[in-house]
This record gives C-alpha cells, sequence and structure tokens, in this order.
C-alpha cells in the first residue's frame, strides 16, 4: 500500500480492518465534542452550576468558563475587578490608583490572560480608575490587546473622558457603541485631541460592523477631513451605522447609499446643515438605493418621517420613529398606515415624541394601531405618545389586537412624553381592566415586558373555572394612571399568570396598602 497516497480517513478514529486497536476506538462522546459541550453548558441555569461544571474537570474548564466570562456582570469597570487576578504584590500597586510609570511584568499577566482571552463583551462606564489601569498594562505590553478576543464594547463617558478609551479598543471588535454627556452640553463631543484620536480609532477598526453613537453628538467634528474621511470609510463596510451626525452628509451618505451591507441606518431629517442631503433626495435615494436595508431610525418633525415610509415603499424589519414635537394618535395612524409595505416583514416597531400632544385632535388608540393587526411578526411594540383616559384601548379590543401578534414579546405603551402633573389625573383606570392581562397571557406566550396605562384594578378577576396556562417566562409588568388602592391582590393575580413577574405601579395616586 502506498501509505503517501492513503485515505486520511484510513487511520481515522473510526477506521476499520488493518489497525484494530484504532478501529475498536469508540467514537466521542457529546461531552467529548467542544462544540456541543458549550451548547448543553449554555442551557444550565445559572453562573454557580458552570462554576461547578468548570470545578469538575479540567476537560470541562475551558468551556464553562468561557460562557461565564463572555460577557462578565461588571459594574463598567472590568479591570478594577479583574486587577485580582494579578499576584497580590502586583494588585496592590495597581489599587486603589496605579503610577503611570509602574510596568508589569509580562509573567504576571498569565491568570489574567486566561480569563480575558474568553471576553466577548464589555461595558466600560468608569474611566477611574479603569483607565489608569488600562494604561499601565498597555504600557507593560504594547501592541498587545488587553482583550484579545472581544467582539462588543459599551463605552459610558463624560467630559472628554473617551480620549482614555484607547486600551479596550481591541482589534476583534465588531460592535461600538459609545454614550456620552457632559453637564454643560448634553451629549455634545467638543474637538479634543484625546478624544478625535480615540474617535479614529474606532472608526478604523478593522473588523468594525456595528456602530452606535446615538447618544453622542459630534457636530464639530463633522468639518474635520480626517474624521469624515475615516467616517466615509466606516460607512462603506458596517452594516449598521447610528449617528445623530454625518450620517445624511453628502459624502458619508452616498457611500451608505452603496453600501451592499448596510442593513441599518439613523437619519436625521431634521438637519438642513451646509453639506447636508435635504428631505426629498434622501426620501428619493432610500427608495432607490440602499440594497439591503430593512431597519431605519429616523428624527423627524412633524409628518417628516410618514412622508419618507410612503415616498420610499420598503419593507422593513424594524422602524424607529422619534418625532421633535408633539405625537398623538391622530398622526399615529397615519404613520402605521404608511408602514403597509411592511406587513409581512416588520418585526420591531417604535415611536416617540419629545412633547405632549393637543387634545383636540381626537383618534382612539384602537384605530390609530389597527394597521398594525396585519403585521403577524411583530415581536416588539413600544409607543411613547400622548394619550388620554377617553382614547385608551378598551378590553373588547385587546383580544382583536394581541392575537394578530403570537410573537410578541415587548408591549409597552407610554401615555405622557413630559415629566410633570400627570395628563388625566383625576380619572384614571378608565381603559383597561385587570380582566385584559389575562387575554393578553393567551395571546401572547412569549411575552416578557408589559407596560400599560388607564388599568381600572378595582375589581380582581376570578380565575375559576377559566382555562390558562401559566408562563414561566419572567415579566417586566408595569401598571401606570391607575388607582392601585389593593397592590398585594392585584400581584396575587398578576403571579398566577406569570409567576415569574415584577409588578411595579408608576404614577399611581393612591397610598399603597397592604405589604
Amino acid at each position: 500500500m502506498n501509505h503517501a497516497n492513503a485515505s486520511p480517513l484510513a487511520n481515522g478514529p473510526w477506521s476499520v480492518g488493518r489497525n484494530s486497536a484504532v478501529a475498536s476506538r469508540a467514537p466521542p462522546t457529546a461531552l467529548e465534542i467542544p462544540e456541543l459541550l458549550v451548547l448543553i453548558l449554555s442551557l444550565l441555569s445559572s453562573s454557580w452550576d458552570l462554576v461547578n461544571v468548570a470545578c469538575t474537570a479540567r476537560r470541562f474548564s475551558d468551556s464553562a468558563l468561557r460562557l461565564l466570562w463572555e460577557n462578565p456582570d461588571f459594574p463598567g469597570n472590568p479591570l478594577k475587578n479583574m486587577v485580582t487576578l494579578f499576584p497580590d504584590n502586583i494588585k496592590s500597586m495597581l489599587l486603589p490608583q496605579p503610577d503611570p510609570s509602574l510596568r508589569i511584568p509580562h509573567h504576571a499577566f498569565g491568570r489574567f490572560d486566561y480569563y480575558a482571552k474568553f471576553v466577548r463583551h464589555l461595558q466600560v462606564w468608569s474611566f477611574d480608575p479603569d483607565a489608569r489601569i488600562a494604561r499601565v498594562l498597555d504600557a507593560s505590553r504594547p501592541n498587545l490587546p488587553l482583550f484579545p478576543s472581544l467582539e462588543s464594547i459599551h463605552l459610558g463617558a463624560d467630559d472628554n473622558s473617551l480620549q482614555m478609551a484607547a486600551p479596550f479598543l481591541s482589534p476583534s471588535l465588531r460592535t461600538v457603541r459609545v454614550n456620552h454627556w457632559d453637564a454643560g452640553t448634553p451629549a455634545v463631543l467638543h474637538s479634543d485631541p484625546g478624544v478625535t484620536k480615540t474617535l479614529l480609532l474606532i472608526l478604523r477598526l478593522p473588523e468594525l460592523d456595528q456602530l452606535d453613537l446615538l447618544d453622542t453628538r459630534l457636530p464639530s467634528y463633522e468639518t474635520d477631513p480626517v474624521v469624515v474621511d475615516a467616517f466615509v470609510h466606516a460607512a462603506s463596510r458596517v452594516s449598521m451605522l447610528y449617528s445623530l451626525d454625518f450620517t445624511t452628509l453628502r459624502p458619508v451618505f452616498d457611500v451608505l447609499a452603496r453600501n451592499a451591507k448596510l442593513t441599518a441606518v439613523f437619519l436625521d431629517l431634521t438637519c438642513n446643515g451646509v453639506g447636508h442631503y435635504l428631505f426629498d433626495d434622501i426620501a428619493r435615494r432610500v427608495r432607490h438605493e440602499f440594497l439591503r436595508l430593512d431597519t431605519i431610525v429616523m428624527q423627524a418633525m412633524d409628518t417628516q418621517g410618514i412622508d419618507l415610509l410612503q415616498e420610499s415603499r420598503r419593507a422593513l424589519k424594524r422602524v424607529d420613529f422619534r418625532v421633535h414635537g408633539p405625537f398623538e394618535p391622530m398622526l399615529l395612524l397615519k404613520l402605521t398606515t404608511a408602514l403597509q409595505p411592511s406587513a409581512n416583514s416588520l418585526q420591531i416597531f417604535r415611536c416617540s415624541t419629545s412633547e405632549r400632544g393637543d387634545h383636540s385632535k381626537r383618534t382612539s388608540l384602537y384605530d390609530a394601531i389597527s394597521p398594525l393587526r396585519h403585521m403577524p411578526h411583530l415581536r416588539k411594540i413600544v409607543m411613547s405618545i400622548t394619550v388620554h383616559a377617553e382614547d385608551m384601548l378598551r378590553d373588547e379590543h385587546i383580544a382583536v389586537l394581541f392575537r394578530c401578534w403570537p410573537n410578541l414579546t415587548v408591549w409597552v405603551l407610554e401615555s405622557d412624553p413630559e415629566d410633570g402633573t400627570p395628563i388625566d389625573l383625576d380619572s384614571p383606570g378608565s381603559g383597561l381592566t385587570l380582566q385584559s392581562l389575562l387575554t393578553i397571557r393567551r395571546c401572547c406566550p412569549s411575552l416578557t415586558e408589559l407596560s400599560v396605562p388607564f388599568v381600572d384594578t378595582m375589581v380582581i378577576p376570578s380565575l375559576t373555572g377559566i382555562p390558562y396556562t401559566m408562563s414561566r417566562l419572567p415579566l417586566d409588568l408595569r401598571l401606570s394612571r391607575c388607582h392601585a388602592h389593593n397592590r398585594p391582590a392585584i400581584k396575587r393575580f398578576v403571579e398566577a399568570i406569570w409567576p415569574e413577574a415584577e409588578c411595579s405601579f408608576e404614577d399611581c395616586s393612591c397610598v399603597q396598602s397592604g405589604v
């Protein structure tokens, strides 16, 4: 036999014939196949179960620890928590504040590297002391990322602290989200050399695929040619770009329109600055270009967003409509009607407004959202609009609506978009009754979040003789604008339907009774 030409399977673990020792070897068990082991372990109910598995056998450790560490539950300061992985003498030098000149020997990184390699997702909200620790660790081993397999990061910063984020920006990152706040000028990032460097690092990440800057303003950078060029390059290769600035800037928008990967974008239809496309050009190009676009987040005034949907006539999976100004059920009806081309595709619908609407423009909420009945794939519906008690849904509407959305997981209705005196404070409880919750439970078995206003809680329905199944899913239930005198009884009723429910009462005018 010519061994050089032998099949690679000839001496494999399941081969038969010449090598009886190999032939008799049993195939691997499920727990010996890494992919199956990870899948099995992912079904465990608690972190402590994974810890126990990791301690059971060395061959299980990597798989269990990978699941434990891929999204560590640190409160925004991962390195402060991970310092314990260094020897005690080094830990004492890193906390509470390290000397910037401190350098850590390579051999001391052993335990840190072992766990850091599992981390896939991070939140970094506290740059003190994390940024100082990161600088020391980064300077101790230049050009070696702290988290070599990091896929997504959520950065939070105030003032110009974003300039400290560079050591966390691993080349492997695919998703970046930035929150920025400043007491003087909310969310506006000022043009600062350190911040500019960080922004360019983010835009130039080699694997960047999703960028979310919706909580960060960058107007001063739209005139920086280096940053604009970096934005153009990023816009040509990402699948999602959410930014309050840049997206309608002509060179960036041109590239986004031609990007065959792009599926999600934010568009500010209120922007009419120098160098930006205006509404007519945006609507025309959204209709004829943007080959794979199925998600639009838009900021608009009056009916701009509705006009865009009507003119573009795209089948969308997700729509997030943010209105500057009042927004009542009458305009909501126009919006939901404009979504007709998305009847067979829409999965997520959100709309919100910054101001209360005009009470004289009357349309019932049922009429306003009735067009959504023809969208059976909806999974999330979130609305923050002006709805008065007399325009609220009634029990008879609930079954008609919710049975159309069998896969619904989230229903949130906030009826008062402004802080201050709640609307209809003197007439809560004039919409739904608690019976509607049972109807919703029957229609939407996958529901995990439910928020409704104006629920009449005076009568607790009896469940005796009523066929229903309890949900074992966790549920966040928020009842607002109601007179909840009898909260313990309400909670018992809710927990009979959803045993894992957390029930809260927002803007309730009654003092809580009972325990």
